[in-house]
């Protein structure tokens, strides 16, 4: 009966948890369906003016698609991010630091060869 027991404590604590989620969650939800819909409104944008030129077609669809993609890779970050606060982009997609050391001092290089 004890496990029983601290099997329905568990399962009260990951309810609650999912209660206290739920705001952000439907928030991450609405901020991915903008981005969703910005996202197909600029590739129709560029798809309608790929017709109407005519020129490089398939090049001008190419770029719609990834705009799209970009916006929709951006809003997702911004979702996540929204629905789990411990998550950063940054954790995500580290960009590297430029070493700022890469000139070093003559002491340096000259106590190399002593």
């Amino acid at each position: 009966m004890r496990y029983v027991s601290e099997a329905w404590q568990t399962i009260e604590r990951m309810l609650d948890g999912f209660a206290i989620m739920l705001p952000r969650l439907v928030l991450a939800l609405l901020i991915a369906a903008v981005f969703y819909v910005v996202a197909r409104v600029v590739r129709g944008t560029i798809r309608r003016t790929a017709m109407h030129r005519g020129e490089h077609r398939t090049l001008e669809l190419a770029v719609g698609r990834l705009a799209q993609a970009g916006i929709l890779l951006i809003g997702a970050l911004i979702a996540v991010t929204a629905a789990f606060p411990t998550f950063t982009p940054y954790s995500t997609f580290p960009i590297p630091r430029a070493n700022t050391n890469l000139i070093s001092p003559p002491e340096t290089f000259l106590s190399n060869f002593t």
